[in-house]
């Protein structure tokens, strides 16, 4: 993923609370109280859904990035940066261990949710699933953003189920449908299923999803349909990660989440590493996001490699210790701390690799 993205493709670029909510404790969604999650099986790997504890890498990205909100909001480049401060609340309530910055950040959201999801009337799909999945996780009030989600399908056409902004101009992504299919299954909406459908007719037949939808009412939205369709690393680990949990409640939800781990398994590096759509290079972000949703799914192995290649890219010592820098050349061209230049790609590569530190071996 790039360093500094839209507020739109931004969505991606720290992964989600919505596991949040699949790794509170019960015995059926692989929590605390699932037999399975027990250490007591030596060199056990640890279960589909089940959270390792933090490691010193984890904990040490999670206290860095505890320190970007301010009363909640993170603020990039002048102004209060919703979907990022969503970014640094999921990975830090992942981690573990700064509730009250978690709460912080669920009040902000909640209580500003029409500031992120409306601009001067116009209402944006993305930010109003990625904010109802994390109030979600958090057990907040989400208020109308329900209503305002659902408001958002596509009717019918060849569009149906597709989530559109109601804009002038429009910037919705499969990201974005991602995050409205779990929050509308989450929420028993009526309008889960199409939403969902319209999200798996966006994974093609290798098992990637894309980035970006076909133009609306093209005569083939799917992505098989599309001759140019691009693998998005970044997008199929996004789909992974929250739509995985509850893929069995998604009509050939688990066939298709079993295919996208297979195509990220596939494309990993023989270093650990994944490459994002921008590329060439090996960078934190996608491979963060990506050996958090594998050791998510339960490839632990693939996880841990991923991990091994985030903690070469941490910050080891200074006042900036843990924080994660988005590539090689960021590490390296580090000084003795994180400038305010650097600081929004610091955050958004330390949100999103934060959590795959847990799959890490310290």
């Amino acid at each position: 993923m790039t360093p500094a993205r839209t507020a739109a493709s931004g969505l991606a670029a720290g992964l989600l609370a919505l596991t949040a909510a699949c790794s509170g404790g019960t015995a059926d969604d692989g929590g605390a109280d699932d037999p399975s999650a027990s250490a007591g099986s030596e060199g056990a790997a640890p279960a589909p859904g089940v959270v390792p504890d933090a490691t010193p890498g984890a904990r040490a990205a999670a206290g860095w990035l505890a320190g970007a909100p301010d009363d909640g909001v993170v603020r990039t480049g002048g102004f209060d940066d919703y979907g990022l401060s969503i970014d640094v609340g999921l990975a830090l309530d992942e981690v573990g261990g700064h509730e009250d910055t978690v709460a912080a950040i669920t009040d902000a959201v909640r209580t500003d949710a029409a500031v992120y999801t409306t601009f001067r009337g116009d209402v944006y799909a993305g930010a109003t699933a990625k904010a109802l999945a994390f109030l979600q996780g958090q057990g907040a009030d989400t208020g109308d953003l329900l209503a305002q989600l659902e408001g958002l399908v596509v009717a019918d056409g060849p569009s149906e189920g597709r989530l559109a902004d109601d804009a002038d101009d429009d910037f919705s992504t499969v990201i974005g449908q991602a995050f409205g299919a779990r929050a509308l299954v989450v929420a028993g909406s009526d309008e889960a299923d199409r939403v969902a459908s319209f999200l798996l007719d966006q994974q093609c037949a290798d098992g990637f999803f894309r980035a970006s939808f076909a133009s609306p009412n093209a005569a083939d939205e799917t992505c098989d349909g599309a001759p140019d369709a691009t693998p998005d690393a970044d997008t199929t680990a996004l789909a992974l990660l929250v739509v995985g949990p509850v893929a069995a409640e998604v009509d050939g939800g688990e066939a298709a989440m079993a295919a996208a781990a297979d195509w990220l398994l596939a494309a990993q590096r023989p270093d650990g590493g994944f490459v994002g759509s921008e590329g060439p290079g090996v960078n934190a972000n996608t491979t963060g996001a990506a050996g958090w949703a594998l050791g998510r799914w339960g490839e632990t192995d693939a996880a841990a490699a991923a991990a091994a290649v985030v903690a070469d890219l941490q910050v080891a010592e200074g006042p900036d210790a843990g924080a994660v820098a988005y590539d090689a050349a960021a590490l390296d061209a580090l000084g003795r701390r994180v400038g305010p230049d650097a600081a929004d790609q610091f955050r958004r590569a330390t949100a999103q690799a934060a959590p795959a530190l847990l799959w890490s071996g310290g």
